[in-house]
């Protein structure tokens, strides 16, 4: 069962690789931009009945295919066209991309008020693995900060944005890791830990057994994405 998988999966990419080809090809002779022809090729082939699905790393994309793929296209760029067109591919690098980042920020935050920038930044900054677990789709319904990342057994679940816990009160125990100070509430055999030195409060729910490699990694992005500040507990009860 398992060479049959990896048998149909190198049918699909070679079949991939073909239409690649022949989309390109057929580009040349309509004088359309390749990359136009392509998406639209790939947005139909994505819709096709049967097509497996296939998880690739974001990281291999960039590292990998994106360098041929720039290289090849810097070969062929004419340099006199493109000082020509210098104004209009800074105004679509940058200016498209400003507005694209702003318009997009603005309607997340219009239709989930609770999801801020600082939620966004630490969302986008988060790996797509942690230790044993590989980055999910987060369980229905889930709010707009929601994250998950799964192995066998219950899945590692981050929530940004969320009100101070109520437990969280002046003498609480504090553990900081890597420069994050986070707060511990137990239940039933798994754990869920608050940051609680950011501008947003931000839960880390860890089954039993996951280790300490999920928490330091998070630690370390939320160190690097938002800035930290004095805790704030509640009064005593």
């Amino acid at each position: 069962m398992h060479h049959s998988g990896v048998e149909s999966l190198q049918i699909v990419f070679l079949v991939l690789l073909f239409l690649a080809i022949a989309f390109a090809a057929l580009a040349e002779r309509l004088k359309t931009p390749y990359p136009i022809i392509l998406v639209i090729a790939g947005l139909l082939v994505g819709f096709a009945p049967g097509i497996p699905k296939i998880d690739l790393d974001p990281d291999v994309v960039f590292y990998v295919f994106l360098p041929p793929l720039l290289y090849a296209a810097a070969w062929n760029t004419s340099w006199r066209e493109f000082a020509r067109n210098l104004s209009s591919i800074l105004l679509l690098a940058i200016g498209l991309v400003a507005f694209t980042v702003v318009g997009v920020a603005a309607a997340a935050h219009f239709f989930f008020p609770q999801f801020d920038w600082q939620t966004g930044a630490l969302l986008g900054a988060v790996p797509n693995q942690l230790g044993d677990y590989h980055r999910a789709p987060a369980a229905e319904p889930a709010p707009p900060g929601a994250a998950a990342w799964t192995a066998a057994g219950e899945p590692v679940i981050m929530r940004c944005g969320l009100d101070r816990p109520a437990e969280f009160v002046v003498g609480s125990p504090i553990q900081v890791v890597d420069a994050v100070q986070w707060f511990e509430l137990a239940d039933q055999g798994r754990s869920t830990w608050f940051a609680v030195d950011r501008p947003v409060y931000i839960a880390l729910t860890l089954p039993q057994g996951s280790g300490p490699t999920p928490i330091q990694e998070i630690s370390d992005v939320i160190a690097k994405s938002l800035p930290a500040k004095a805790i704030d507990p509640a009064p005593p009860r």
